[in-house]
């Protein structure tokens, strides 16, 4: 099975075809898996110290996923205070719930509790976007939680390029575990190990 694999400065979710996603190359990076167990499904994002704007991303693609409701999308938003610098004015109310009646869903069905797990990469100088982030997503409980639980011990592989080393991680949206210690698929000579 074909992993998702989520690039610098990208954001992407799980799917039925694909539920195992992940990332790679996590030197000065920081990674964010966010995972719904109801719904089965997960977005992962990788980023440096500019990650508001995937955090906007990632919001956007949970609300059109109807993984959290309007009501909890304005409230995650006005936690960053980014309504004026991303121009999300337009995402209004209205549009939200023509989102959601579109999927058959109303906000009282929406799952709206999200297990955020964060990565931080390979070397240490990442450390302060870690902290930020994860009082950003703490701010947000009970919509998300952050993940308490210690990773499994080969949850994130330390990949070796050299002498250059970075983190990465494959997490199973249906199991709801981190499958980093199996290789799954070969491809361009490059191997995943999830």
């Amino acid at each position: 099975m074909k992993p998702i694999v989520v690039g610098i400065n990208e954001v992407n979710i799980s799917t039925e075809e694909q539920p195992i996603i992940g990332t790679t190359a996590l030197g000065p990076c920081v990674g964010v898996l966010i995972h719904s167990q109801k719904e089965q499904k997960s977005v992962v994002f990788h980023t440096s110290v500019d990650w508001q704007p995937l955090v906007v991303e990632s919001l956007i693609m949970l609300a059109e996923s109807g993984l959290i409701s309007p009501e909890n999308f304005d409230k995650a938003i006005k936690s960053l205070n980014l309504h004026e610098k991303y121009r999300l004015y337009d995402f209004d109310s209205q549009l939200k719930n023509k989102l959601l009646n579109k999927k058959g869903l109303c906000i009282s069905e929406v799952e709206e509790t999200l297990e955020v797990t964060i990565i931080p990469g390979y070397y240490p100088d990442n450390y302060h976007v870690a902290l930020n982030m994860t009082k950003f997503f703490a701010s947000l409980y009970p919509l998300a939680k952050i993940r308490m639980n210690p990773l499994p011990k080969k949850a994130v592989r330390t990949h070796m390029i050299e002498k250059m080393g970075s983190h990465e991680f494959f997490f199973d949206s249906k199991s709801g575990k981190f499958v980093t210690e199996k290789i799954v698929e070969q491809e361009n000579n490059f191997t995943y190990r999830v």
